[in-house]
């Protein structure tokens, strides 16, 4: 059975880093519509003081969210066969691991199309430090997705 729709009121953006040209990262953008993401604000105390940071965690069920590439719908498959995958072959799919950023918003055109170092100087993001596939009987049922912010100062 899967997740309703009413418990998956929020829209993000994740960023798949696929590789670097000429040392600057290239990434695959995903649109992702109808998960949960749940949004808090850790406090760590240290001999010097608190640091405070964001953290988040994302329920998407593959049978209710919608993914796309801005225009046509993408499937999830694992980062393992995304990665050897060409180009071409990329198109229709989309996948998240460690090391991902997210944005916890549909990021408009104009946005989606500066460098992720300028986005993440501009507005909040996250990095991926968790993932797993969660399964039932019919298979994969949703994926639970994890990570942190920036510190905050």
């Amino acid at each position: 059975m899967s997740i309703t729709k009413n418990c998956l009121p929020r829209e993000m953006t994740i960023f798949h880093k696929i590789g670097e040209t000429d040392g600057v990262a290239t990434y695959h953008k995903t649109y992702i519509k109808n998960v949960r993401l749940d949004e808090r604000l850790a406090v760590n105390q240290n001999n010097t003081g608190e640091k405070t940071l964001e953290t988040f965690r994302a329920f998407i069920d593959l049978k209710s969210s919608i993914a796309t590439d801005g225009q046509n719908r993408q499937t999830y498959i694992s980062s393992e066969i995304f990665q050897t995958l060409s180009s071409s072959e990329r198109e229709g799919y989309w996948t998240v691991c460690e090391g991902d950023y997210v944005f916890p918003l549909i990021l408009s055109a104009e946005d989606a199309a500066k460098s992720v170092t300028i986005l993440k100087n501009k507005m909040r993001v996250f990095t991926v430090n968790s993932f797993s596939v969660q399964y039932d009987s019919h298979g994969i049922h949703h994926l639970e997705v994890s990570g942190r912010g920036k510190l905050l100062e």
